[in-house]
């Protein structure tokens, strides 16, 4: 929300002091409206523009020696429009404060807009909407811009080619006219301003008598030429949805959306980081399960995270899964997936996968069995209801079929035992089941009661795993690059061996077991800086 004031003159010398007091209590009053900067602009009778803005607050600006300087005397000013920010779109600087100017055209403006980047001429180049706007008005005129105003707005702004002082709003923010009567006749006053209220009060607390006093049509352009005081208006359009068209073939469109741009770039960036350790977009992985959660007690969807079970030993997670994958998650120690991104976070590559690829190993996804037999099925009855169809030859091809089938099933099968012989016999040594899950083995090393020195990582030797921060499985490269600089204490050298016993602060910095045994003793591994993001 902001505030909009001024006034409008051709009297002159008239009413000149109560015309300067207006503008600087207006101000102020209008500061409960936007308090992060202040600007006005005025325009003499000769056509000189004056403006100034600041981020600071209307009490403070109405006493800045240039707003001073400005507004000092009203004696030649046929226009003076200030404006108060609250900030919404942008920082709270000086830049960004109200007015901005463009070529022939500078003004104020009330509102919030959606997606100015995309709908005004060169929106993409603003960080504020309201800046957006009247360079779009400069360059394209106020009926081609108003097409593209997708929010709520009130705006004002002067039109230094044409002499004339414009408004226009939507039905989201108001802006009110009022005329002063004057003593002397053949003079007009007009004050503005976003509320009713604040001109009634402001003018009569300098004696200024308000007559019809105007809530302005919306999606109306109100013009007042500054040299005959001619008023006319004109309707503007609406804002409408863009009709979006499917194109025929798949080319680049040369507007292309920045975010549409931002989502280009990243799978850029994803492709190459994959290409790096041997891998692309949609080639389908196997992983170690380690954690299978709904995001919620209530929630039917939830996360798999896991490691995959060779080189690069990357981090794996999978987003927004059903409580069927999860479950199968739960049952299973290996699953696999496509790869549909990956990202380097702190020097850890992560992949994420795709929710609906998630399968056992060798498996169609969940639910796709069901389909592929509907599919058999459908096409068995095309062929028994073929005419004078020879059944010796349909059970020919059903036994070619199904030995096919289980030549495949017996290559794959070695290959799963190749891959995880080495798994399984950890698994036994340890729990003495082969399909207990990951998570059952970390509780018991974390209970063991053995030395720190025989502990061992979370994740099987095999898989040459680490335990690294907020306890996630990482390749001893990845150890080896986040503890390079030693301990954030003492600076002595953190050896992969002693993984388990290391602490990580908050700005992911190690710190070795000696001195984390001390913060410990301390009582200080939760203060700030030193907060233990181990995941123990």
């Amino acid at each position: 929300m902001c505030g909009i004031i001024g006034l409008i003159s051709d009297s002159k010398g008239v009413m000149a002091g109560e015309k300067r007091n207006f503008i600087r209590d207006a101000l102020v009053v209008d500061s409960l409206r936007g308090e992060d900067s202040t600007g006005v602009f005025t325009v003499d009778s000769d056509g000189t523009l004056q403006k100034f803005k600041s981020a600071i607050a209307g009490w403070d600006f109405i006493n800045h020696r240039k707003a001073e300087k400005i507004l000092g005397s009203m004696i030649d000013k046929t226009l003076v429009v200030g404006h108060n920010r609250w900030a919404t779109r942008g920082a709270v600087n000086s830049v960004n404060a109200h007015p901005f100017h463009h070529g022939n055209i500078i003004g104020v403006h009330n509102g919030s807009l959606n997606n100015h980047r995309n709908l005004l001429k060169d929106g993409e180049l603003f960080d504020v909407d309201s800046d957006a706007v009247f360079h779009s008005i400069n360059e394209v005129g106020v009926e081609e811009t108003v097409k593209g105003l997708n929010g709520a707005y009130a705006i004002v702004y002067h039109d230094i080619k044409n002499n004339t002082v414009n408004m226009f709003r939507n039905e989201e923010r108001p802006l009110f006219t009022a005329k002063v009567k004057h003593v002397y006749d053949g003079h007009t006053t007009v004050l503005f301003a976003s509320e009713a209220g604040m001109i009634n009060w402001v003018a009569s607390r300098n004696k200024m008598e308000i007559v019809d006093m105007v809530l302005l049509k919306t999606h109306t352009l109100h013009t007042l030429d500054l040299k005959t005081m001619e008023y006319s208006t004109k309707a503007l359009s609406k804002y409408a949805e863009p009709v979006v068209k499917r194109a025929a073939t798949n080319f680049k469109p040369a507007n292309e959306s920045q975010n549409a741009r931002l989502n280009r770039r990243r799978t850029d960036k994803a492709k190459k980081l994959l290409e790096s350790i041997g891998l692309e977009i949609g080639e389908t992985v196997d992983f170690w399960v380690h954690k299978a959660t709904h995001y919620g007690n209530k929630d039917p969807l939830g996360e798999i995270s896991g490691t995959l079970t060779e080189e690069p030993w990357c981090d794996i997670i999978v987003h927004q899964v059903d409580s069927d994958t999860i479950s199968l998650a739960k049952d299973e120690d290996v699953l696999q997936g496509e790869i549909s991104y990956c990202n380097n976070r702190a020097g850890n590559i992560e992949i994420y996968l795709s929710r609906h690829t998630i399968s056992k190993i060798y498996e169609e996804p969940v639910g796709g069995k069901e389909e592929e037999k509907e599919e058999e099925k459908e096409e068995e009855k095309k062929i028994l209801s073929l005419p004078n169809i020879d059944n010796k030859v349909l059970e020919a091809r059903k036994a070619r079929e199904e030995a096919a089938k289980k030549a495949r099933e017996d290559k794959k099968g070695k290959e799963v035992r190749k891959l995880s012989d080495d798994v399984r016999e950890y698994l036994r040594d340890r729990v003495g089941k082969p399909k207990d899950n990951i998570e059952k083995i970390i509780e018991q090393v974390r209970d063991s009661e053995v030395s720190s020195a025989e502990k061992k990582p979370y994740a099987p030797s095999c898989l040459k795993q680490y335990r690294g921060e907020n306890g996630r499985y990482i390749s001893l490269e990845s150890f080896q690059r986040a503890a390079q600089d030693g301990c954030d204490m003492c600076q002595a050298p953190i050896s992969p061996d002693n993984a388990f016993d290391v602490k990580w602060t908050n700005d992911h910095k190690p710190i070795c077991p000696s001195c984390a045994l001390d913060l410990s003793d301390w009582g200080c591994m939760a203060g700030s800086g030193y907060k233990d993001r181990s995941g123990v």
